[in-house]
């Protein structure tokens, strides 16, 4: 009898791990980076605009180069933007209003320390 509910509650705990999902898909953050088409951001501290484009391009400051997401378990997104990477991470401030934060470690981990950019739609 035992046995049986310890093989029960397993059952439970796999079956609920399981339907676990992330909050965010490539296709939705495709979506919140160019809205359909293309759609401006702008990183605040260095008045640089990003206009990301459904076909894979951005222009920075009238620059063009690529971006592309990634992720190795759909739950941590990257974003690379021409050679740089970074991590991408949607947020929203007191007010409600999304941004998105690009996050890039120094020497490669998260306690050397980073560089963040922070985007806002215009």
């Amino acid at each position: 009898m035992k046995t049986r509910s310890s093989l029960i509650i397993l059952l439970m705990l796999v079956a609920s791990a399981g339907s676990c999902y992330a909050q965010y898909t490539k296709a939705s953050l495709t979506k919140i980076l160019t809205a359909g088409s293309a759609k401006p951001w702008t990183e605040k501290t260095s008045g640089a605009t990003y206009t990301f484009n459904v076909s894979g391009t951005v222009d920075i400051n009238s620059a063009k180069s690529t971006w592309k997401l990634s992720s190795a378990d759909n739950l941590t997104w990257n974003l690379s933007v021409g050679n740089e990477s970074y991590e991408l991470i949607v947020s929203y401030n007191k007010e409600g209003k999304q941004y998105l934060k690009l996050v890039q470690y120094t020497g490669g981990n998260k306690m050397a320390g980073y560089k963040e950019l922070r985007l806002y739609t215009p």
